[in-house]
């Protein structure tokens, strides 16, 4: 009976469409970066009708904001040069899946600054985590500086100089040196100092993240290109629907196709293996087997 009701339930169209989301996976982490700026994340965020470009450091955590007059890939190069003129170019770029970074004038930018551009799966905006919590702390500040009528970008000057665990500001870390604010400062503590440790120390950070995370967490299998999937869409009236798995182009993003040829890129969480009659044989097999060790047991 088991066995029968697992068949019956995951050859069900209707039940398969509105199955439960996958269990959280393991936390895949970024690559833990050697030196200031070699790292670099990058998102848009709106707030009060404008918008904003968050660029930010793997490094020293120091994030920097540019208010855009529009959202277009020419507008957001711009911005990204004026950076890299200033910090260097980065060796790995990373953003979100939208269409300004996917766009032939950023392809061209990314091969002729020759840095490496990866981009998270689309709806899956913990793939671009750093920038996601560049922007919700400078959301917050911007809030807070707005309610009080206050200068938002002493409020950010004073962020750079906050100093983390280790005693060191994002500040510090980027420029090597203190960055004077309205706070009392001696000489010597605005001159140029090389902080140590820092890769240790986020390697560290990020060890124990990923124990906390994974304590409750687990890998999905890999699919299998050529096999049919169900793909997650944002549609409630069928929120699962066919596909078929075309290409892996991350360690967790797929390319599949629907039946009307229409390309999807998404993340691993977003997809599952189709059921095949072989696939459900298996499942009943298993079943059968394991019932009939229970009752050995019992006996």
């Amino acid at each position: 009976m088991a066995a029968d009701i697992t068949a019956k339930v995951e050859n069900c169209e209707t039940c398969q469409a509105f199955v439960n989301k996958h269990q959280k996976e393991t936390m895949l982490s970024h690559p833990i970066p050697s030196r200031p700026w070699e790292i670099v994340s990058q998102d848009l965020m709106s707030h009060k009708g404008k918008e904003y470009l968050v660029t930010v450091d793997h490094y020293s955590d120091m994030w920097l904001m540019d208010e855009m007059q529009s959202t277009s890939a020419h507008e957001i190069v711009t911005a990204t040069k004026k950076h890299f003129a200033l910090h260097g170019i980065c060796d790995i770029f990373n953003s979100d899946n939208g269409p300004q970074y996917v766009s032939e004038e950023f392809v061209i930018f990314a091969k002729e600054y020759e840095f490496e551009h990866n981009t998270s799966s689309p709806y899956r905006p913990k793939g671009n985590g750093k920038a996601e919590s560049a922007v919700k702390i400078a959301t917050k500040l911007l809030k807070k500086t707005l309610k009080e009528g206050s200068d938002f970008h002493l409020a950010v000057l004073d962020w750079r100089n906050t100093p983390d665990t280790n005693g060191n500001s994002p500040g510090q870390k980027l420029l090597q040196r203190r960055t004077r604010n309205l706070m009392p400062n001696t000489e010597a503590q605005l001159e140029p100092h090389v902080v140590q440790d820092v890769s240790e120390n986020i390697l560290h950070r990020k060890r124990q993240s990923k124990k906390e995370y994974d304590a409750h967490a687990k890998d999905l299998p890999q699919l299998v290109i050529g096999r049919p999937v169900k793909v997650q869409t944002n549609s409630k009236t069928n929120p699962w629907v066919d596909a078929t798995c075309k290409a892996k182009v991350g360690p967790r993003s797929y390319l599949v196709e629907t039946p009307d040829h229409r390309v999807y890129r998404r993340n691993r969480a977003a997809l599952r293996a189709a059921i095949t009659n072989k696939r459900t044989k298996q499942i009943s097999k298993r079943n059968r087997t394991s019932i009939a060790k229970r009752n050995s047991e019992r006996a």
